[in-house]
């Protein structure tokens, strides 16, 4: 894993082998350019694969030092507008990222999803443990916010290089061994409307529930 002195005592850490175990659908993580390099996921696969799917406001952010010592994590606590699948309207939702600040010392991973108290989301969750974590770093996350009075929604895929692989991410194929078809920065993502989006996503998990 690669780290990146930015300040006296601010650390940037290329994301790497640490944290690729702990995240399935992941297909590796390589140090390129700041950016990470992450198996492209489309909405649909993030609604199949999604343990949790909300909407809702960012009420919090805690980091801490994980036991190993030298990894910061982020507990981000979301109060639940909408539960699409597996949350509750109105509950306090507990999920992971990785990096934060403790104390002087910051650590940030490319390409990973990063959330601001009072900030309105969507998120795509998977367990990881007891814990549960965004999926497929910030693919996993749509900011929401009001434009010209309409509530809007942007992928939050910054910092990522996204590649394409020629199995699909359920093939029992280890990711180390398939074969990679192309790569690319991830685009900027353009603003749509978040009925619309919502829209897709219901219609992705009733796929789930329906023979």
């Amino acid at each position: 894993m690669h780290v990146h002195q930015v300040s006296r005592r601010w650390k940037h850490h290329q994301a790497g082998a640490l944290f690729a175990l702990a995240l399935p659908l992941l297909l590796l993580w390589a140090p390129l350019a700041q950016a990470s390099l992450v198996a492209e996921l489309s909405l649909a696969e993030l609604c199949a694969h999604a343990d949790v799917v909300a909407t809702g406001r960012v009420e919090s952010v805690r980091s801490a030092w994980q036991p190993d010592g030298h990894v910061i994590m982020t507990e981000v606590i979301l109060v639940v507008d909408e539960g699409l699948w597996g949350a509750d309207p109105g509950a306090s939702l507990s999920f992971w990222v990785l990096g934060g600040q403790v104390g002087e010392i910051a650590q940030v991973f490319s390409g990973e999803a990063a959330f601001t108290p009072g900030e309105e989301v969507m998120v795509f969750l998977e367990k990881r443990g007891e814990r549960l974590g965004v999926i497929g770093l910030s693919q996993g996350k749509y900011r929401i916010e009001e434009v010209a009075g309409q509530p809007v929604a942007q992928a939050a895929t910054h910092g990522l290089v996204l590649v394409e692989v020629a199995q699909p991410l359920s093939a029992p194929t280890p990711p180390e061994k398939r074969q990679v078809l192309r790569s690319r920065a991830a685009p900027a993502a353009a603003q749509r409307p978040l009925a619309d989006l919502l829209d897709e996503v219901r219609g992705h998990l009733l796929q789930r529930v329906t023979p």
